[in-house]
């Protein structure tokens, strides 16, 4: 079942542009205390036709990923400055949604997969149909909307392309290996601890947890519900053009080469097949303003007239090659 409502309507003033902005509520599941879920969904624009952006948030995170409140800088306001029509997805229990995520939270990447972002992409449909669309996903979300793209009959039309910050699959970073034995540190101490405290240690979904854990560690790549093979669907799969920002974890130790992912990410790439694929390593070796780190590539302040430029770009050049496809230009 698929509900929407509109919450609310504002303008602001971004820099020197004033855009509009829509909130969401994507109502999923049954009626039951148990399997309904309200989803947020957040539209910002200056151009309500201009192209779509879709962007789903990552792994612990909200849409404050892509639009942080209260400053000049983020992914989302900056592309609609430029005239793009995005909407920024959070997954259940994040942001506006409801109910709040913890753990006790009875969903994990199978539902995001099959349920939520099918909902979410057929509320930005209604709004714009028919309008080209391109994605963007940071870590585990990048993961799960290629794992989307791979199931059939879940998305009614792929998108011209995705952009993806820091996707991998399997992980071999020590520092990715530290940040999910923090997480489990978390959990655990939740289950000791009650009330405000409680929630405080965790916001995630357990199950959520333990589907990325394996995920990271395992080298099949299967649905932890009903075993769905995203690896051989994959290697069936037509995936769109894509373009890859990677920065490391940590900063680089001397006498230690800084690949920015690169090695977590080629490994993925590998289980996704031939594609249409670009690689961006952020930092100043490759024109960069800064060497950046995974956690500061989108929220950094020179992010806006840095390397989000380059999506802009990215995004100008797929829609020019796609529309000489349309007329039969080379």
């Amino acid at each position: 079942m698929l509900e929407v409502e509109l919450a609310a309507v504002i303008e602001f003033q971004w820099r020197d542009t004033r855009l509009q902005q829509s909130s969401y509520r994507v109502q999923v599941g049954e009626q039951s205390q148990q399997s309904q879920h309200e989803l947020s969904l957040q539209r910002c624009y200056r151009d309500p036709e201009g192209p779509v952006v879709f962007m789903l948030s990552g792994f612990g995170r909200d849409s404050r990923q892509f639009w942080p409140v209260d400053t000049d800088t983020g992914l989302a306001p900056c592309l609609a400055a430029a005239g793009f029509d995005v909407y920024v997805a959070a997954w259940r229990g994040k942001g506006a949604g409801t109910p709040r995520a913890g753990r006790d939270s009875r969903w994990g990447v199978h539902e995001i997969i099959t349920v939520d972002i099918p909902a979410l992409l057929g509320q930005v449909a209604l709004l714009r149909p028919e309008a080209p669309c391109f994605w963007v996903g940071q870590g585990l979300s990048s993961v799960l909307l290629v794992a989307s793209l791979c199931r059939p009959g879940v998305i009614a039309k792929p998108p011209l392309g995705i952009v993806h910050f820091g996707a991998a699959r399997r992980s071999h970073s020590v520092w990715r290996r530290i940040a999910l034995a923090g997480w489990q540190v978390r959990l655990q101490l939740s289950r000791l601890l009650a009330g405000a405290a409680a929630g405080w240690i965790s916001r995630e979904s357990e199950r959520l947890f333990d589907d990325y854990r394996q995920w990271c560690s395992e080298q099949q790549w299967k649905d932890p519900v009903d075993g769905f093979n995203y690896r051989a669907a994959a290697s069936c799969t037509r995936l769109p053009p894509s373009l890859y920002l990677q920065a490391p974890d940590m900063p680089r130790m001397p006498g230690v080469a800084a690949d920015g992912g690169n090695t977590e990410i080629r490994l993925w790439l590998q289980e996704l097949g031939r594609h249409d694929a670009r690689i961006i390593n952020l930092n100043r070796h490759n024109g960069n303003l800064h060497n950046y780190l995974a956690r500061n590539t989108l929220s950094h302040r020179d992010a806006c007239d840095d390397h989000f430029e380059q999506v802009k770009g990215w995004f100008a050049e797929t829609m020019a090659d796609k529309q000489g496809l349309g007329t039969g230009q080379a």
